[in-house]
């Protein structure tokens, strides 16, 4: 893996400058904005490591997927056909919300997770996938948690 800093042209937008530099083999560092996966990535807080996709992209990987008219967002893989997968973000509160997308979608996958000093590998999130029917309550306490932190 190529590990190298490059300065993005002042016109480039972000994301394409991200997919050229997966695309060239490099690990982006990358710091969502939004916190659709929570409670695992927090947005503007956490740092993200993405690479290429691997080849076998499998349930509960988590990807950076381009959306037409959307642009990129981060999702958790939760099934797969061959070339069609379907994605839904970790806040996502039943199975109606899947999105379906082609692997050619898909410009990277997290490979790691930076929270302050600490750092980890995602899993495969079984358990959060387990918890569907109990995630309104869960994010409920976790953002009342959080607001108490500030």
């Amino acid at each position: 893996m190529k590990v190298q800093k490059q300065i993005r042209p002042l016109r480039e937008d972000p994301f394409t400058f991200v997919v050229r530099l997966l695309n060239e083999g490099y690990e982006v560092e990358y710091m969502p904005e939004v916190d659709d996966m929570l409670p695992l990535i927090r947005g503007g807080k956490d740092v993200v490591t993405l690479r290429s996709p691997e080849a076998e992209l499998e349930p509960g990987h988590i990807v950076l997927v381009e959306f037409p008219g959307r642009g990129y967002v981060l999702r958790r893989i939760v099934d797969r056909n061959q070339n069609r997968i379907w994605v839904m973000a970790d806040t996502d509160l039943d199975w109606l919300n899947m999105e379906e997308c082609m692997v050619n979608d898909i410009a990277g996958q997290v490979v790691f997770i930076q929270r302050g000093a600490l750092g980890f590998r995602p899993g495969k999130g079984r358990f959060w996938m387990r918890l569907m029917p109990f995630r309104r309550k869960i994010l409920s306490l976790y953002s009342c948690w959080l607001s108490r932190m500030k």
